[in-house]
């Protein structure tokens, strides 16, 4: 639903089970996804050959209401670095 929300990431979703990501294609914009996530306090981070991928791995114990929470920060902070 991120992907569809935000078509400017021109993205596409990876990843399986928890492990999951969003490959950003473009430039440098999944790494000022990840600090703005970081700075309201959520922990993602990159991966990718290019570190185009903003890459979840949330704990096996997570609860709806956790998982409910980071996709609102993760969500909030896309909005805030493509109103730049």
């Amino acid at each position: 639903s991120i992907i569809a929300k935000f078509p400017e990431l021109k993205a596409e979703a990876r990843g399986r089970g928890l492990m999951q990501g969003i490959a950003v294609q473009v430039d440098g914009l999944a790494g000022e996804i990840c600090a703005e996530a970081f700075d309201r306090g959520l922990i993602v981070e990159t991966s990718g050959p290019s570190d185009e991928v903003v890459k979840f791995l949330p704990p096996l114990v997570i609860d709806e209401e956790g998982i409910s929470k980071g996709m609102t920060i993760l969500e909030d902070s896309i909005a805030q670095v493509l109103s730049k």
